[in-house]
């Protein structure tokens, strides 16, 4: 997670994350983001999901308008619903004197080993999950994998003529 911050912010002005996020996690990217003199930005979405039991599309909604009022070049959040998003994001044209493709990480700590994980996805930069939740795991505490299509120069390997 500490290396998935220091992407983020050593590309990124301002990242997207919501308020559903793990507080180890958070504590995490807040560091960072204090340590390079960056910006988090939240979007509720715990009291839109449980009180007003919004759709999937309104969160997608709700994601990307965040993403582009805040003025957002990154993002960490869970697989789903960050890929509609992304693809929204990829869409339209980047506002000038920002960063044409987002950062992305995903946190698949609640996804990997329980359900398909796809680490040649286009929109993932990054992906990381703890395996603290598997039976009978001690070590490796944590994974991460690059994006193998992930289109953000954050990941991107030098070509060598």
């Amino acid at each position: 997670m500490r290396l998935a911050a220091r992407v983020l912010f050593r590309r990124c002005r301002t990242v997207l994350i919501t308020d559903l996020e793990w507080p180890a996690y958070r504590a995490i990217l807040e560091q960072e983001a204090r340590r390079t003199g960056r910006c988090l930005a939240e979007v509720p979405l715990r009291g839109a999901l449980l009180e007003d039991h919004c759709t999937a599309q309104e969160v997608v909604r709700m994601i990307a308008t965040a993403y582009h009022a805040r003025g957002c070049e990154g993002t960490f959040s869970v697989p789903s619903p960050i890929r509609a998003c992304v693809c929204r994001w990829r869409r339209s044209p980047a506002p000038v004197g920002r960063a044409e493709a987002p950062v992305v990480v995903i946190d698949g700590a609640q996804a990997l080993g329980h359900a398909p994980a796809d680490f040649s996805v286009e929109y993932c930069d990054f992906y990381l999950a703890g395996s603290h939740k598997w039976l009978q795991n001690a070590y490796p505490m944590g994974l991460g994998s690059a994006g193998v299509g992930a289109r953000s120069p954050t990941f991107a390997r030098p070509v060598r003529k």
